[in-house]
């Protein structure tokens, strides 16, 4: 009786799925491999300079969906992970600088670049941080990357998170 219940049991526990913790989209492990922090939610969606783009469709949730209406994806080099990448069109840009201000401080750069206002923030380590915003057709970009994937690119020019 004892070894069928041990059986039983054995296999209920066979049964229940592995506990797999989820990806933190906000608090990111910067260059953690893929395989390391891949809960299934990365989707690749396009390829480009040797970085490859990927839409998570776990759950995921940030600051700034309090406030705005975005899409965040994902960049990989080397099949680690290197930015998180967030877009938004309409909003409020002021807002969002400010809110970014009171979050990070003061912006350590800031200039335009064409159509493009851009502002730049070094944070903790090695991870920096880019908001941009197009003032002809209102799009908002910010992009948070580990720089030192960034130095592994030949052509750092070519895959600039944050475009």
């Amino acid at each position: 009786m004892r070894h069928a219940v041990s059986v039983a049991v054995v296999l209920c526990l066979l049964a229940v799925p592995a506990y797999a913790p989820a990806f933190d989209c906000f608090r990111v492990e910067w260059g953690a491999p893929l395989s390391e922090i891949d809960d299934g939610g990365f989707v690749p969606y396009l390829e480009k300079h040797g970085v490859v783009y990927c839409n998570y469709t776990g759950a995921c949730r940030l600051p700034v969906h309090e406030y705005a209406n975005v899409a965040v994806s994902f960049a990989f080099v080397d099949d680690r992970i290197y930015a998180r990448i967030v877009r938004g069109f309409g909003d409020d840009f002021d807002q969002v600088l400010a809110k970014l201000e009171t979050a990070l401080g003061p912006p350590k750069d800031g200039y335009t670049d064409g159509d493009w206002l851009v502002r730049s923030w070094e944070l903790s380590g090695d991870v920096k941080c880019k908001l941009k915003h197009n003032v002809e057709t209102g799009e908002i970009r910010t992009a948070t990357y580990y720089e030192p994937l960034r130095k592994l690119l030949k052509d750092k020019s070519a895959v600039d998170p944050a475009d």
